[in-house]
């Protein structure tokens, strides 16, 4: 990404279960730029070393600010809000992907379309993911171009998967 993170203060424990299996934790505060966010998460190794689940969350972090910080990140600009993230994957035997889940919470903020800006009162994104499908559960960013006016609310939701070698979606 052509930029340095930093862990200031690291906290990470992983216990060996009695019956087989490892349980962890992981308490991060990280920096970018001027950025500061506490990435906090659990990981379970099943004892039969056939499951891993990972439940991770993240503080509220500016992707703009991101962005400003790791060029590469650019794509991000348009994003002036502060965004919390959490996510759950679980993988199989082999690490593969099993199924995942992603919510991303945008507050208060401004979303950079072109050469101008919209002001948002908030955005919601969640989505799956399977192997073989990825599906956008809901997408929602609440629009208010007044400060006096009444919010709009713009929805999508979709499932993009794998069939005869294309993608299809819907």
């Amino acid at each position: 990404l052509g930029a340095t993170w930093q862990a200031p203060a690291a906290d990470i424990t992983l216990n060996r279960l009695p019956a087989g299996g490892i349980d962890g934790a992981l308490d991060l505060a990280l920096a970018l730029g001027d950025q500061r966010a506490r990435l906090t998460g659990t990981a379970t190794l099943s004892p039969d070393a056939t499951r891993t689940r990972i439940v991770a969350r993240l503080t509220p972090v500016e992707p703009a600010a991101l962005a400003r910080a790791a060029p590469k990140l650019d794509f991000l600009a348009a994003v002036q809000a502060p965004v919390t993230a959490e996510a759950t994957v679980d993988l199989g035997p082999a690490l593969e992907l099993q199924q995942a889940r992603v919510s991303l919470h945008a507050g208060p903020g401004l979303l950079r379309i072109g050469a101008g800006s919209v002001p948002i009162t908030g955005a919601d994104l969640v989505a799956s993911a399977a192997p073989d499908a990825i599906q956008l559960d809901t997408a929602q960013v609440q629009l208010r171009p007044q400060p006096d006016a009444a919010p709009s609310t713009l929805t999508a939701s979709g499932t993009v998967w794998r069939e005869q070698g294309r993608l299809v979606a819907d």
